[in-house]
Protein backbone atom coordinates (compact mmCIF):
# COMPACT_ATOMS: atom_id res chain seq x y z
CA UNK A 1 0.00 0.00 0.00
CA UNK A 2 2.83 2.43 0.89
CA UNK A 3 4.93 1.80 -2.10
CA UNK A 4 1.26 2.55 -4.54
CA UNK A 5 0.99 5.53 -2.40
CA UNK A 6 4.32 6.78 -3.04
CA UNK A 7 4.25 5.78 -6.94
CA UNK A 8 1.21 8.01 -6.82
CA UNK A 9 2.70 10.64 -5.27
CA UNK A 10 5.23 10.54 -7.54
CA UNK A 11 2.90 10.67 -10.90
CA UNK A 12 1.35 14.13 -8.87
CA UNK A 13 4.19 15.45 -8.68
CA UNK A 14 5.25 14.95 -12.46
CA UNK A 15 2.06 16.07 -13.82
CA UNK A 16 2.80 19.52 -11.88
CA UNK A 17 6.14 19.56 -13.31
CA UNK A 18 4.49 19.56 -17.10
CA UNK A 19 1.73 21.96 -15.90
CA UNK A 20 4.60 24.18 -14.97
CA UNK A 21 6.67 23.52 -18.00
CA UNK A 22 3.84 24.36 -20.14
CA UNK A 23 3.18 27.71 -18.88
CA UNK A 24 6.68 28.63 -18.56
CA UNK A 25 7.93 27.06 -22.14
CA UNK A 26 4.54 28.11 -24.41
CA UNK A 27 5.74 26.71 -27.78
CA UNK A 28 6.39 22.97 -28.25
CA UNK A 29 6.12 21.05 -31.35
CA UNK A 30 3.92 24.24 -32.97
CA UNK A 31 1.84 24.75 -30.03
CA UNK A 32 0.74 28.94 -29.34
CA UNK A 33 3.62 30.88 -28.84
CA UNK A 34 0.97 33.07 -26.36
CA UNK A 35 -1.10 30.57 -24.43
CA UNK A 36 -4.98 30.91 -25.34
CA UNK A 37 -7.47 33.06 -22.27
CA UNK A 38 -9.16 30.24 -20.26
CA UNK A 39 -13.07 30.97 -19.66
CA UNK A 40 -12.70 33.97 -21.87
CA UNK A 41 -10.88 35.99 -18.96
CA UNK A 42 -8.44 38.45 -20.41
CA UNK A 43 -5.09 40.11 -19.01
CA UNK A 44 -6.00 43.82 -16.69
CA UNK A 45 -2.81 44.48 -15.60
CA UNK A 46 0.71 44.05 -17.25
CA UNK A 47 1.97 41.30 -15.61
CA UNK A 48 -0.96 39.77 -16.66
CA UNK A 49 -0.55 40.68 -19.97
CA UNK A 50 2.87 39.56 -20.00
CA UNK A 51 2.41 36.49 -17.68
CA UNK A 52 4.85 34.02 -18.36
CA UNK A 53 6.25 35.07 -21.74
CA UNK A 54 9.52 34.64 -22.34
CA UNK A 55 11.06 34.92 -25.85
CA UNK A 56 14.11 33.22 -25.59
CA UNK A 57 13.00 29.89 -25.90
CA UNK A 58 11.17 29.12 -28.62
CA UNK A 59 13.36 28.64 -32.47
CA UNK A 60 14.43 31.67 -34.31
CA UNK A 61 14.62 29.50 -37.46
CA UNK A 62 16.48 32.98 -38.69
CA UNK A 63 16.59 33.00 -42.33
CA UNK A 64 19.37 34.75 -44.46
CA UNK A 65 17.73 36.45 -47.39
CA UNK A 66 20.98 38.17 -48.92
CA UNK A 67 24.44 39.10 -47.31
CA UNK A 68 27.22 41.59 -49.06
CA UNK A 69 30.30 43.51 -47.99
CA UNK A 70 31.09 47.26 -48.01
CA UNK A 71 33.70 49.18 -46.49
CA UNK A 72 34.46 46.37 -43.84
CA UNK A 73 30.95 46.07 -42.89
CA UNK A 74 29.10 42.75 -43.34
CA UNK A 75 25.23 43.42 -43.89
CA UNK A 76 22.70 40.85 -43.88
CA UNK A 77 19.07 40.77 -44.70
CA UNK A 78 17.38 38.44 -42.30
CA UNK A 79 14.31 36.97 -41.50
CA UNK A 80 13.11 35.53 -38.11
CA UNK A 81 9.83 33.44 -36.69
CA UNK A 82 8.23 35.91 -34.21
CA UNK A 83 6.04 32.98 -33.22
CA UNK A 84 2.72 30.95 -33.86
CA UNK A 85 -0.91 32.71 -33.53
CA UNK A 86 -3.79 31.19 -34.32
CA UNK A 87 -1.99 28.38 -35.56
CA UNK A 88 0.35 30.04 -38.39
CA UNK A 89 3.87 31.26 -38.28
CA UNK A 90 4.36 34.72 -37.92
CA UNK A 91 7.80 36.27 -39.22
CA UNK A 92 9.74 39.38 -39.28
CA UNK A 93 12.54 40.45 -42.03
CA UNK A 94 15.15 42.52 -40.55
CA UNK A 95 18.92 44.15 -41.35
CA UNK A 96 22.00 43.08 -39.68
CA UNK A 97 25.24 45.14 -39.79
CA UNK A 98 28.63 44.95 -37.75
CA UNK A 99 32.16 44.90 -38.40
CA UNK A 100 33.73 42.69 -39.99
CA UNK A 101 35.61 40.61 -37.57
CA UNK A 102 34.72 41.84 -34.95
CA UNK A 103 33.66 40.05 -31.54
CA UNK A 104 31.86 41.05 -28.40
CA UNK A 105 30.56 43.96 -29.90
CA UNK A 106 27.65 45.88 -28.13
CA UNK A 107 24.50 45.75 -29.91
CA UNK A 108 22.27 48.22 -31.08
CA UNK A 109 18.33 47.68 -32.24
CA UNK A 110 16.70 50.64 -34.12
CA UNK A 111 12.93 50.71 -34.03
CA UNK A 112 11.51 52.51 -37.13
CA UNK A 113 8.22 54.72 -36.90
CA UNK A 114 4.85 54.51 -38.36
CA UNK A 115 4.53 54.36 -41.77
CA UNK A 116 8.10 53.54 -42.18
CA UNK A 117 10.17 50.48 -43.06
CA UNK A 118 13.47 49.30 -41.22
CA UNK A 119 17.00 51.39 -42.27
CA UNK A 120 20.05 49.65 -43.65
CA UNK A 121 21.72 53.03 -43.32
CA UNK A 122 20.94 53.51 -39.23
CA UNK A 123 22.67 49.79 -38.90
CA UNK A 124 25.88 50.46 -41.64
CA UNK A 125 26.28 53.50 -39.33
CA UNK A 126 25.74 52.14 -36.17
CA UNK A 127 28.25 48.89 -37.23
CA UNK A 128 31.24 51.75 -38.42
CA UNK A 129 30.76 53.44 -35.21
CA UNK A 130 31.88 49.72 -33.53
CA UNK A 131 28.31 48.32 -32.81
CA UNK A 132 26.54 45.25 -34.08
CA UNK A 133 23.04 46.50 -35.12
CA UNK A 134 19.36 45.34 -36.22
CA UNK A 135 16.53 47.33 -37.79
CA UNK A 136 13.44 45.64 -37.29
CA UNK A 137 10.86 45.80 -40.31
CA UNK A 138 7.59 45.74 -37.62
CA UNK A 139 5.25 48.16 -40.13
CA UNK A 140 5.99 45.31 -43.08
CA UNK A 141 6.30 48.02 -45.57
CA UNK A 142 8.72 47.38 -48.64
CA UNK A 143 12.28 47.51 -47.76
CA UNK A 144 14.99 49.74 -49.31
CA UNK A 145 18.79 49.82 -49.09
CA UNK A 146 18.89 53.34 -48.69
CA UNK A 147 21.03 55.57 -50.86
CA UNK A 148 21.94 52.69 -52.94
CA UNK A 149 20.49 52.12 -56.18
CA UNK A 150 20.49 48.29 -55.40
CA UNK A 151 16.91 46.72 -54.62
CA UNK A 152 15.66 44.15 -52.53
CA UNK A 153 12.40 42.48 -53.48
CA UNK A 154 12.78 38.92 -51.64
CA UNK A 155 11.18 37.92 -48.39
CA UNK A 156 9.76 40.38 -45.99
CA UNK A 157 7.81 40.71 -42.56
CA UNK A 158 5.01 38.25 -43.31
CA UNK A 159 2.39 38.16 -39.63
CA UNK A 160 0.39 35.27 -40.85
CA UNK A 161 -2.90 35.07 -38.97
CA UNK A 162 -2.38 38.71 -37.43
CA UNK A 163 -1.99 42.05 -38.97
CA UNK A 164 0.52 44.27 -37.00
CA UNK A 165 1.06 46.32 -40.28
CA UNK A 166 1.62 49.82 -40.50
CA UNK A 167 -0.50 51.32 -41.91
CA UNK A 168 -2.93 48.29 -41.45
CA UNK A 169 -2.79 46.42 -45.19
CA UNK A 170 -5.33 43.86 -44.09
CA UNK A 171 -7.62 44.69 -41.54
CA UNK A 172 -10.29 47.41 -41.91
CA UNK A 173 -9.23 49.13 -38.05
CA UNK A 174 -6.98 50.39 -36.93
CA UNK A 175 -5.64 48.66 -33.69
CA UNK A 176 -2.70 50.32 -32.35
CA UNK A 177 -5.71 53.21 -31.43
CA UNK A 178 -8.69 52.31 -28.95
CA UNK A 179 -10.08 49.51 -30.14
CA UNK A 180 -9.39 46.33 -28.48
CA UNK A 181 -12.45 44.35 -30.55
CA UNK A 182 -11.75 41.38 -32.27
CA UNK A 183 -11.53 40.64 -35.55
CA UNK A 184 -10.02 38.16 -38.33
CA UNK A 185 -6.42 38.85 -37.64
CA UNK A 186 -6.65 39.48 -34.39
CA UNK A 187 -5.12 37.35 -31.48
CA UNK A 188 -8.24 37.23 -29.58
CA UNK A 189 -12.09 36.28 -30.28
CA UNK A 190 -13.74 38.41 -27.40
CA UNK A 191 -12.36 42.46 -26.67
CA UNK A 192 -8.66 42.00 -25.03
CA UNK A 193 -5.67 44.13 -24.68
CA UNK A 194 -3.53 41.38 -26.52
CA UNK A 195 -5.64 42.03 -29.73
CA UNK A 196 -3.62 45.86 -29.70
CA UNK A 197 -0.97 45.82 -32.13
CA UNK A 198 1.39 47.98 -29.78
CA UNK A 199 1.44 44.33 -27.65
CA UNK A 200 1.90 42.04 -30.70
CA UNK A 201 4.27 44.38 -32.13
CA UNK A 202 6.61 44.00 -28.75
CA UNK A 203 6.69 40.64 -28.89
CA UNK A 204 8.26 40.77 -32.18
CA UNK A 205 10.74 43.47 -30.85
CA UNK A 206 11.96 40.95 -27.63
CA UNK A 207 12.44 38.06 -30.42
CA UNK A 208 14.46 40.55 -32.29
CA UNK A 209 16.31 40.95 -29.59
CA UNK A 210 16.70 37.34 -29.00
CA UNK A 211 18.55 37.32 -32.08
CA UNK A 212 20.40 40.67 -31.38
CA UNK A 213 22.07 38.44 -28.24
CA UNK A 214 22.31 35.20 -29.50
CA UNK A 215 24.97 36.49 -32.66
CA UNK A 216 28.65 35.61 -31.92
CA UNK A 217 29.70 38.70 -32.94
CA UNK A 218 27.55 40.48 -30.20
CA UNK A 219 28.34 40.64 -26.37
CA UNK A 220 24.86 39.96 -24.89
CA UNK A 221 25.24 42.06 -21.95
CA UNK A 222 25.73 45.46 -23.87
CA UNK A 223 22.35 46.02 -25.74
CA UNK A 224 20.40 49.26 -26.28
CA UNK A 225 17.30 49.98 -27.99
CA UNK A 226 16.37 53.32 -29.84
CA UNK A 227 13.62 54.59 -32.10
CA UNK A 228 11.63 57.12 -33.41
CA UNK A 229 8.05 58.21 -33.15
CA UNK A 230 6.24 55.24 -32.85
CA UNK A 231 9.25 53.83 -32.36
CA UNK A 232 9.92 55.61 -29.59
CA UNK A 233 6.98 54.72 -27.90
CA UNK A 234 8.12 50.92 -28.85
CA UNK A 235 11.39 52.00 -27.09
CA UNK A 236 10.07 53.02 -23.82
CA UNK A 237 7.59 49.86 -23.62
CA UNK A 238 10.61 47.36 -24.48
CA UNK A 239 13.23 48.78 -22.54
CA UNK A 240 10.58 48.86 -19.23
CA UNK A 241 9.46 45.09 -20.32
CA UNK A 242 12.73 43.66 -20.84
CA UNK A 243 15.99 43.92 -18.94
CA UNK A 244 18.21 42.54 -21.18
CA UNK A 245 18.20 46.24 -22.21
CA UNK A 246 21.27 47.97 -20.81
CA UNK A 247 20.41 51.53 -22.31
CA UNK A 248 17.53 53.43 -24.33
CA UNK A 249 16.53 56.31 -26.21
CA UNK A 250 13.20 57.16 -27.25
CA UNK A 251 12.50 59.71 -29.85
CA UNK A 252 9.15 61.89 -29.83
CA UNK A 253 7.29 58.94 -28.28
CA UNK A 254 6.89 56.89 -25.22
CA UNK A 255 5.53 59.92 -23.36
CA UNK A 256 2.53 58.44 -22.11
CA UNK A 257 -0.99 60.05 -21.43
CA UNK A 258 -2.43 62.45 -18.67
CA UNK A 259 -5.81 61.28 -17.80
CA UNK A 260 -9.35 63.30 -17.84
CA UNK A 261 -9.66 61.29 -14.27
CA UNK A 262 -7.21 64.00 -13.06
CA UNK A 263 -8.08 67.04 -10.79
CA UNK A 264 -5.78 69.10 -12.02
CA UNK A 265 -4.98 68.73 -15.68
CA UNK A 266 -1.56 71.09 -16.20
CA UNK A 267 -2.39 74.20 -18.39
CA UNK A 268 -2.50 73.58 -22.39
CA UNK A 269 -1.97 69.57 -21.97
CA UNK A 270 -4.37 67.60 -24.10
CA UNK A 271 -6.11 65.18 -21.33
CA UNK A 272 -6.85 61.43 -22.52
CA UNK A 273 -10.05 59.69 -22.22
CA UNK A 274 -8.39 55.73 -22.45
CA UNK A 275 -9.90 53.02 -20.52
CA UNK A 276 -8.52 52.13 -17.38
CA UNK A 277 -7.92 48.63 -19.32
CA UNK A 278 -5.22 50.39 -21.75
CA UNK A 279 -3.65 52.82 -18.88
CA UNK A 280 -3.21 49.56 -17.05
CA UNK A 281 -1.87 47.55 -20.20
CA UNK A 282 -0.93 49.31 -23.06
CA UNK A 283 0.29 53.56 -22.18
CA UNK A 284 3.30 54.01 -21.56
CA UNK A 285 2.08 55.41 -18.07
CA UNK A 286 1.96 51.70 -17.03
CA UNK A 287 5.49 50.64 -18.46
CA UNK A 288 7.22 54.19 -17.42
CA UNK A 289 7.40 53.28 -13.42
CA UNK A 290 9.11 49.55 -14.51
CA UNK A 291 12.00 51.49 -16.60
CA UNK A 292 15.75 50.29 -14.42
CA UNK A 293 18.13 50.92 -17.09
CA UNK A 294 19.90 54.55 -18.26
CA UNK A 295 17.56 56.59 -20.78
CA UNK A 296 17.83 59.43 -22.43
CA UNK A 297 14.91 61.40 -23.78
CA UNK A 298 15.30 62.65 -27.23
CA UNK A 299 12.47 64.68 -28.31
CA UNK A 300 11.51 68.50 -28.90
CA UNK A 301 9.60 70.71 -27.09
CA UNK A 302 7.09 71.24 -29.13
CA UNK A 303 6.81 67.42 -30.62
CA UNK A 304 3.09 66.57 -31.64
CA UNK A 305 2.79 63.02 -30.60
CA UNK A 306 4.93 62.79 -27.41
CA UNK A 307 3.74 66.32 -25.48
CA UNK A 308 6.28 67.31 -23.52
CA UNK A 309 3.65 68.12 -20.27
CA UNK A 310 2.83 64.32 -20.55
CA UNK A 311 6.30 63.39 -20.65
CA UNK A 312 6.75 65.94 -17.46
CA UNK A 313 4.29 64.10 -15.50
CA UNK A 314 4.69 60.26 -16.23
CA UNK A 315 8.40 60.48 -16.07
CA UNK A 316 8.52 62.19 -12.89
CA UNK A 317 8.87 59.22 -10.75
CA UNK A 318 11.57 57.78 -12.78
CA UNK A 319 14.95 58.04 -10.41
CA UNK A 320 17.21 61.39 -11.57
CA UNK A 321 20.30 59.07 -11.60
CA UNK A 322 18.48 56.84 -14.71
CA UNK A 323 17.25 60.03 -16.62
CA UNK A 324 19.04 62.32 -19.10
CA UNK A 325 17.47 65.06 -21.72
CA UNK A 326 18.28 66.33 -24.89
CA UNK A 327 14.77 68.56 -25.74
CA UNK A 328 15.47 70.99 -29.09
CA UNK A 329 13.44 74.06 -28.49
CA UNK A 330 10.97 75.71 -30.99
CA UNK A 331 10.93 71.75 -33.14
CA UNK A 332 8.44 69.59 -33.36
CA UNK A 333 9.05 65.67 -33.99
CA UNK A 334 12.53 66.23 -35.24
CA UNK A 335 16.23 67.38 -33.12
CA UNK A 336 18.76 69.03 -34.56
CA UNK A 337 22.27 68.01 -35.10
CA UNK A 338 23.27 68.90 -31.78
CA UNK A 339 21.08 66.80 -30.06
CA UNK A 340 20.83 63.80 -32.45
CA UNK A 341 24.57 63.69 -31.40
CA UNK A 342 23.66 63.18 -28.03
CA UNK A 343 22.52 59.68 -28.47
CA UNK A 344 25.67 58.62 -30.03
CA UNK A 345 27.33 59.85 -27.07
CA UNK A 346 24.78 58.16 -24.70
CA UNK A 347 25.25 54.83 -26.41
CA UNK A 348 29.29 54.99 -26.07
CA UNK A 349 28.92 55.96 -22.06
CA UNK A 350 26.84 53.35 -21.20
CA UNK A 351 27.52 50.35 -23.68
CA UNK A 352 31.18 51.02 -24.44
CA UNK A 353 32.22 53.26 -21.47
CA UNK A 354 34.26 55.04 -24.20
CA UNK A 355 32.81 58.30 -23.12
CA UNK A 356 31.96 60.33 -20.25
CA UNK A 357 29.29 62.73 -20.39
CA UNK A 358 29.14 66.11 -18.35
CA UNK A 359 26.92 65.78 -15.34
CA UNK A 360 24.09 67.90 -15.28
CA UNK A 361 24.24 71.15 -14.11
CA UNK A 362 23.00 72.30 -11.06
CA UNK A 363 20.09 74.78 -10.77
CA UNK A 364 19.13 77.39 -8.08
CA UNK A 365 16.38 80.21 -8.38
CA UNK A 366 16.42 83.73 -6.38
CA UNK A 367 15.49 86.95 -6.61
CA UNK A 368 17.21 90.11 -7.66
CA UNK A 369 17.85 91.92 -4.71
CA UNK A 370 16.45 95.58 -6.12
CA UNK A 371 13.63 94.10 -8.56
CA UNK A 372 12.57 90.96 -7.02
CA UNK A 373 12.67 89.54 -10.27
CA UNK A 374 13.47 86.31 -10.40
CA UNK A 375 17.04 85.02 -11.19
CA UNK A 376 17.94 81.30 -12.56
CA UNK A 377 21.24 80.65 -11.65
CA UNK A 378 23.21 77.28 -13.68
CA UNK A 379 26.07 75.74 -12.53
CA UNK A 380 27.36 73.66 -15.65
CA UNK A 381 29.88 71.09 -15.33
CA UNK A 382 32.94 72.22 -16.29
CA UNK A 383 35.22 68.65 -16.56
CA UNK A 384 34.31 69.01 -20.59
CA UNK A 385 34.53 72.81 -21.90
CA UNK A 386 31.11 74.51 -22.00
CA UNK A 387 30.81 76.65 -25.21
CA UNK A 388 27.18 77.87 -24.59
CA UNK A 389 24.79 77.86 -21.68
CA UNK A 390 21.02 79.08 -22.25
CA UNK A 391 17.76 79.13 -20.93
CA UNK A 392 14.38 78.66 -22.37
CA UNK A 393 11.28 79.36 -20.81
CA UNK A 394 7.60 80.15 -21.85
CA UNK A 395 4.62 81.10 -20.21
CA UNK A 396 2.37 79.93 -22.94
CA UNK A 397 -0.09 77.37 -22.24
CA UNK A 398 -0.47 75.19 -25.02
CA UNK A 399 2.52 72.45 -25.67
CA UNK A 400 2.19 72.66 -29.32
CA UNK A 401 2.05 76.31 -29.82
CA UNK A 402 4.23 77.18 -27.63
CA UNK A 403 6.69 80.19 -27.98
CA UNK A 404 10.52 79.46 -25.91
CA UNK A 405 12.14 82.60 -24.51
CA UNK A 406 15.70 83.01 -24.46
CA UNK A 407 16.30 85.82 -22.44
CA UNK A 408 20.25 86.92 -22.20
CA UNK A 409 22.51 85.32 -20.02
CA UNK A 410 25.64 86.63 -18.04
CA UNK A 411 28.49 84.51 -16.81
CA UNK A 412 31.06 85.19 -14.00
CA UNK A 413 33.02 83.23 -11.92
CA UNK A 414 32.77 81.81 -8.32
CA UNK A 415 34.79 79.44 -6.67
CA UNK A 416 36.36 78.92 -9.22
CA UNK A 417 32.95 77.56 -11.44
CA UNK A 418 31.27 79.96 -14.10
CA UNK A 419 28.00 80.64 -12.64
CA UNK A 420 25.41 82.06 -15.50
CA UNK A 421 22.38 83.84 -14.10
CA UNK A 422 19.04 84.74 -15.99
CA UNK A 423 16.53 87.00 -15.09
CA UNK A 424 14.17 84.41 -16.27
CA UNK A 425 10.48 85.62 -16.09
CA UNK A 426 9.63 89.44 -16.80
CA UNK A 427 6.09 89.19 -17.56
CA UNK A 428 4.45 91.41 -14.94
CA UNK A 429 0.80 89.46 -14.83
CA UNK A 430 2.69 86.21 -13.90
CA UNK A 431 4.86 87.83 -11.34
CA UNK A 432 1.83 89.47 -9.30
CA UNK A 433 0.43 86.53 -9.84
CA UNK A 434 2.99 84.55 -8.10
CA UNK A 435 3.67 87.54 -5.26
CA UNK A 436 0.68 86.95 -3.95
CA UNK A 437 -0.29 83.30 -4.82
CA UNK A 438 2.77 81.20 -2.82
CA UNK A 439 1.97 77.72 -2.14
CA UNK A 440 3.04 74.03 -2.34
CA UNK A 441 2.50 72.24 -5.79
CA UNK A 442 3.54 69.45 -8.03
CA UNK A 443 6.93 69.78 -9.99
CA UNK A 444 8.25 67.94 -12.08
CA UNK A 445 12.81 67.69 -12.26
CA UNK A 446 15.16 65.47 -13.05
CA UNK A 447 18.82 64.66 -12.22
CA UNK A 448 19.89 66.94 -9.83
CA UNK A 449 17.18 67.10 -6.97
CA UNK A 450 13.58 67.19 -6.18
CA UNK A 451 12.27 70.88 -5.83
CA UNK A 452 9.58 71.22 -3.58
CA UNK A 453 8.28 74.73 -3.21
CA UNK A 454 8.13 76.78 -5.83
CA UNK A 455 6.16 79.64 -6.98
CA UNK A 456 2.51 79.08 -8.94
CA UNK A 457 2.07 79.94 -12.30
CA UNK A 458 5.57 80.14 -13.18
CA UNK A 459 6.45 78.83 -17.05
CA UNK A 460 8.28 75.92 -18.24
CA UNK A 461 12.03 76.33 -17.48
CA UNK A 462 14.57 74.36 -19.50
CA UNK A 463 18.71 74.48 -19.46
CA UNK A 464 20.49 74.16 -22.37
CA UNK A 465 24.17 73.64 -21.75
CA UNK A 466 26.37 72.85 -24.74
CA UNK A 467 29.69 70.99 -24.66
CA UNK A 468 32.93 70.17 -26.75
CA UNK A 469 33.21 66.67 -27.52
CA UNK A 470 36.44 65.02 -28.27
CA UNK A 471 35.08 65.05 -32.40
CA UNK A 472 35.21 68.80 -31.41
CA UNK A 473 31.40 68.54 -32.41
CA UNK A 474 29.03 70.64 -29.90
CA UNK A 475 26.38 68.38 -28.13
CA UNK A 476 23.67 69.56 -26.36
CA UNK A 477 22.73 67.71 -22.84
CA UNK A 478 19.97 69.68 -20.88
CA UNK A 479 19.61 70.16 -17.14
CA UNK A 480 16.84 69.61 -14.82
CA UNK A 481 13.35 70.46 -16.52
CA UNK A 482 11.05 72.06 -14.83
CA UNK A 483 7.43 71.82 -15.63
CA UNK A 484 4.96 73.66 -12.73
CA UNK A 485 2.01 71.85 -12.40
CA UNK A 486 -0.79 74.13 -10.96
Amino acid sequence: MTLVKGIGMMIKSCLFIMLLISLVVPRINGAESLSPLRDNIIPTTLDELWGNYDPRPEPLHVEICREWEQDEVVSRIVRIDIGTFKGGVSKLALFYAFPKGGRKLPGLMHIHGGGQSASYETCYADAKRGYASISINWGGNKLNLGRSKDKYDGLNTDWGDLDATHPQQRQQKNHFVGSLAPDEFTLDAIESPRNCNWFIVLVAARRALTFLEQQPEVDSNRLGVYGHSMGGKLTTNLIAIDKRVKAGVPSCGGSGVISTSLNDIPPGTSPSNESQLLLATISDNAYIPRITCPVLWLSPTNDFHAHINNMAWNWRMVPDDLLRLSIAPHFNHRSGENHTLTQCLFFEEHLKQAFVNPKIPQLIFGRGVLSGAPILTVMPDTSVPVTNVQVYYSSDPHELTRFWRSPPTKSRVLAGLPIVQSQAITNRFLLTQMLRMKRRIVIATWLIHRVQEILPRSPLVLVSCSCQNNKSKRAVLQGPMLLMIV
